[in-house]
């Protein structure tokens, strides 16, 4: 089975969407990264290598996309 973000950016192909948006969604999508705070104490950030953003306006449309 293929992952989700493959399964989106072959979806945003077939419906011909232009490079440069699908370019910002990859960017997106691979450039997110957390950060862990237990209490006051900022942790180091980590790349986000799966699923969206929680909150990010844009995860209904993606996900209603895949």
């Amino acid at each position: 089975m293929t992952d989700l973000r493959g399964s989106l950016y072959n979806v945003l192909t077939e419906f011909d969407v232009t490079k440069l948006l699908t370019r910002a969604i990859k960017i997106r999508l691979n450039e997110t990264c957390g950060i862990a705070w237990i209490g006051r104490h900022m942790y180091d950030t980590f790349p986000v290598k799966k699923g969206l953003e929680q909150g990010d306006a844009s995860s209904p449309l993606l996900s209603s996309l895949v």
